[in-house]
């Protein structure tokens, strides 16, 4: 059974957190997101060769998720 782990990087005051959580599929995560944030906009791509989806905001480079199946 495929399962992923997104993990969450956030950008403040020159520090870099993050946090990652176990999700069972995609729709999960974009569920979480979404009302984690409800009123940002955000897409996702898939990185060449490593098989990584990174989620961005439309408006916001301080946080963004990076998302790979384990």
């Amino acid at each position: 059974m495929t399962k992923y782990i997104a993990i969450e990087y956030i950008h403040e005051d020159n520090i870099l957190y993050t946090e990652s959580k176990e999700f069972k599929d995609l729709y999960e995560i974009i569920k979480m997101i979404s009302e984690k944030y409800p009123n940002k906009k955000h897409y996702m791509t898939l990185s060449e060769g490593d098989d990584k989806y990174i989620i961005k905001f439309n408006e916001d480079d301080n946080n963004y998720f990076i998302v790979q199946e384990v």
